[in-house]
């Protein structure tokens, strides 16, 4: 179990509100490999992201930018979009921290 320190919790605060929701998966899907992957459908509305009104640009925009949010905390953060071997043919995102 990830426990934060003073200064990590001082930074967690500073977190725009995507970045904090990233940050509670990662507390909510921690494991010992650090990685954990979920179904892209699933995730983006989660993190309040919307395709149907966001372009591909701002959304791997908006990932960036909450991806640097991190990196104080998790400094191998990580989000890989991709395909996957899941029958149904979801679209996957594997974080990695």
């Amino acid at each position: 179990m990830i426990h934060f320190t003073t200064p990590q919790y001082a930074a967690f605060t500073t977190l725009s509100e995507g970045g904090q929701r990233l940050c509670g998966l990662i507390l909510a899907y921690q494991n010992n490999e650090h990685e954990f992957t979920l179904p892209q459908n699933w995730l983006w509305p989660q993190l309040g992201l919307d395709p149907q009104h966001q372009s591909g640009v701002e959304i791997t925009q908006q990932l960036r930018t909450w991806s640097q949010e991190l990196r104080p905390l998790f400094p191998h953060f990580t989000m890989r979009v991709g395909d996957n071997d899941i029958p149904s043919g979801d679209t996957v995102v594997t974080i990695t921290y």
